[in-house]
């Protein structure tokens, strides 16, 4: 057979057209960086349609970004064309998505079901707190948020959960997950974990559900596998039916995502769940230089039980990688500049085929502040969405509750901006009324409620606007598309004039002529899914997906950066405790290592170049500390050409040995690692900012307040969500702030704010 399919299969090394052609037993393909595995798995999809009859719709790949779920569909769509239509291409969280609309009825979820993002997701949980009348603060709340996505990543239910749980704070948790997943349900919602866990749970409670989905997916594909957590396994496991051929890809050196429950460990699971297993190892990298990759692996190389294989530069030669050693962080915001300034007027690169990459977001503060200075452009990848923006948020939720008036969080959110007298305690007295009536309409319950004069007198006739309102966007919601319907709950609700009257009005004004934009847009699509589609595809969004086409340097952190490759990288902050970072549970098995991989990601995003960048003093959150080379940058020193005006040539500049036992807690530099930074400002002091753990670097947090009260304690009993168990030895007060010196059971001492702190009752 001719066309793009012979052409792209004569194009094959031999172990990617072993891949291809491979039948029968279940496979792992080991593929590298830069070693050509999307084309592999397109291919071999392409085959199966093309040349082996397989039906497009018995076919399912799943990988984990929308970015390269929209890759793999159109190079599959240009190689099979229109036999490819009904092949299944999407995220784990999306194709879960679609199978519960089409069966969630059975978990006591409507096919219009919400998707809440973390804020919504926090809301709820909060509702749920104060109905159990716990009393958490924002720091015991988003603890308890963090143990309840664990659990669930590692695929436990709440009822699993509470089985396992031990203690007060244990059984406290479980209550909570119980009350918190009741809630979600009653809005008629998930949250972004139960997409698979709720999975997960109907495929194994409903055997012959799980058998007709196994008949419909007869050959699977899963992309990313390093990636995957306990729940994804489970998946798996639950897809995979008789006769099914299965096919991993993945890469046991680029799994950085154990934070939020991947296990590399689930590579060599795979071959034993799944055996007899052949393995191939996509061993040619066709993306970065030789001198790159050798960077790279002579790093990763030193993990423990790394899987054996080869990874081959196919180009030679390059620029050899270059290194950097900053007087301190503004000098390594200097160089950064001129390095992306060389690239663009010498190699004629476009801003936008450089990119920035830094371990922590708090280190892009001083980049992006040089970058401005030269009138560099640069776009943040992984900062503050668009969809995140608070205007945004609320005008969408009118479209939220156009497709599902059971989500209690838009409800409140519609309710309350604009003004329309209604407060909190209005919205819970609807909700009330909403539970003893749960199948009346929410425009039918508005309108009862007013009539029975269920809320005060003084909002009654704000509730008669809400109702009024939303009966209007429900009835264009049926008629119309998304933009008309947004367009007519603006109109109706004055929404934009109460943004504009805002200090930022204009900004937030011009936000909102974007979000019109993309519905429109979106209207246009084929195949939109209406209302209910654009709500999921902006929920499912990952940080690369808004990696836009405008010609600017992308700043970024390494892990936001994972699936992206440039011409040329700059990676910055390689000092000890910062990269790798030194965390608190750095005594764990497995935390070095993933820090080691993350830098193998970090350096093959680079095609052409490659720049290593540190700093001996660096100031973050307060502090400004001396530092240490990085071991990676000492392991690699011998590989790597000196930058002209280094502030050091030799590797470590501090004369002692850097790379000792791992610190036993987690560093100043730890607070705002990976997805966005957990700060707030605090009551006093100029530009300081600490962490919402509460912990008080040094003495001038609070600017020129004096300690009013300094007593010693009774040996009150605490915990704390970062540093556990302890006992309180000293309290102080200052400027309003009870502070409280606790002696932790790990050997530490700190001084905490005292709200960060849970009084632990009966002793341990």
């Amino acid at each position: 057979m001719g066309g793009p399919l012979t052409a792209h299969l004569g194009g094959l090394n031999d172990n990617q057209r072993a891949a291809v052609e491979h039948r029968g037993e279940s496979l792992l393909i080991l593929a590298g960086a830069g070693s050509g595995k999307t084309r592999v798995i397109t291919t071999r999809i392409a085959k199966l349609i093309l040349e082996d009859g397989v039906a497009s719709g018995s076919i399912l790949a799943v990988t984990f970004t929308n970015k390269a779920a929209a890759e793999m569909r159109e190079r599959v769509h240009q190689l099979a064309g229109a036999r490819a239509a009904g092949v299944t291409i999407g995220t784990f969280h999306a194709v879960c998505a679609r199978l519960l609309r089409q069966y969630g009825g059975r978990l006591g979820l409507t096919p219009r079901f919400a998707i809440y993002d973390e804020e919504d997701a926090m809301s709820m949980l909060r509702r749920a707190a104060e109905k159990l009348q716990l009393g958490y603060d924002s720091g015991a709340l988003k603890a308890a948020f963090g143990a309840i996505q664990t659990a669930k990543h590692q695929g436990a239910t709440a009822r699993a959960f509470s089985d396992e749980s031990r203690g007060r704070l244990g059984e406290e948790t479980a209550s909570l997950y119980e009350a918190y997943q009741r809630e979600l349900i009653g809005s008629n919602a998930c949250d972004f974990a139960d997409l698979i866990l709720q999975t997960v749970t109907l495929l194994r409670e409903a055997p012959e559900l799980r058998a007709e989905v196994n008949r419909r997916w007869q050959h699977l594909l899963v992309d990313e596998f390093q990636d995957t957590d306990g729940v994804q396994f489970a998946l798996l496991e639950m897809l995979v039916g008789p006769g099914c051929e299965v096919v991993v890809v993945g890469d046991d050196d680029q799994s950085i995502y154990g934070w939020r429950g991947a296990t590399v460990a689930n590579v060599r699971r795979y071959t034993e769940v799944f055996a007899p297993v052949r393995i191939v190892n996509l061993a040619e990298n066709y993306r970065s230089t030789r001198d790159i990759l050798r960077v790279a692996t002579s790093v990763v190389e030193r993990l423990p039980e790394r899987m054996e294989k080869q990874s081959i530069a196919v180009r030679a030669g390059g620029t050899p990688v270059r290194c950097f050693v900053a007087v301190d962080d503004r000098d390594e915001a200097e160089r950064i500049c001129r390095v992306l300034e060389g690239w663009h007027a010498t190699r004629g690169w476009r801003w936008r085929d450089c990119a920035v990459l830094c371990r922590t977001n708090g280190q892009m503060r001083v980049v992006e502040e040089a970058l401005r200075r030269r009138g560099v452009d640069y776009a943040l990848v992984g900062g503050t969405s668009f969809f995140e923006r608070a205007e945004i948020k609320d005008a969408m939720a009118w479209l939220r509750l156009s497709v599902n008036d059971r989500d209690t969080v838009a409800l409140a959110r519609v309710a309350t901006f604009p003004s329309k007298g209604i407060g909190a305690t209005t919205v819970r007295a609807i909700e009330q009324w909403r539970l003893a009536h749960a199948k009346v309409p929410l425009t039918e319950a508005l309108s009862r409620i007013v009539s029975e004069k269920a809320v005060t007198k003084r909002a009654l006739e704000g509730v008669a606007s809400l109702g009024r309102i939303l009966e209007e966007v429900v009835q264009m919601a049926q008629s119309a598309g998304a933009a008309a319907t947004l367009e007519q709950a603006l109109a109706a609700s004055q929404f934009e004039e109460a943004l504009a009257e805002k200090e930022d009005g204009e900004e937030r004004c011009r936000n909102l002529d974007d979000l019109r934009a993309m519905l429109r847009e979106h209207d246009a699509l084929a195949e939109s899914g209406g209302i209910a589609g654009f709500l999921e595809r902006t929920v499912l969004r990952q940080a690369s997906d808004g990696l836009s086409s405008d010609d600017k340097v992308v700043l970024t952190t390494v892990h936001a950066a994972k699936g992206l490759e440039f011409l040329g990288v700059v990676v910055a902050g390689l000092e000890e405790g910062l990269f790798p970072m030194r965390r608190r549970d750095a005594a764990e098995a497995g935390a070095d290592d993933e820090e080691r991989r993350l830098f193998y990601v970090a350096v093959t995003r680079a095609q052409d170049e490659l720049v290593l960048l540190a700093a001996m003093r660096r100031r973050l959150h307060g502090q400004t500390r001396e530092t240490n080379a990085s071991p990676f940058l000492i392991e690699v020193s011998e590989q790597l050409s000196w930058l002209e005006g280094s502030a050091s040539r030799s590797l470590p500049w501090r004369g002692r040995d850097p790379i000792g036992p791992p610190l036993d807690r987690r560093s100043s530099f730890d607070f705002d690692q990976r997805s966005g930074d957990d700060w707030v400002e605090p009551s006093h002091g100029v530009g300081r900012k600490v962490p919402e753990e509460g912990i008080i670097f040094d003495d001038d947090y609070v600017a020129n307040a004096p300690v009013t009260k300094v007593t010693a304690v009774a040996a009150q009993r605490v915990r704390h969500a970062l540093f556990g168990d302890g006992t309180v030895v000293q309290s102080e007060q200052s400027a309003g702030k009870t502070r409280q010196t606790v002696a932790f059971d790990s050997g530490e001492r700190r001084t905490v704010l005292a709200n960060y702190l849970q009084p632990l009752r009966g002793g341990r």
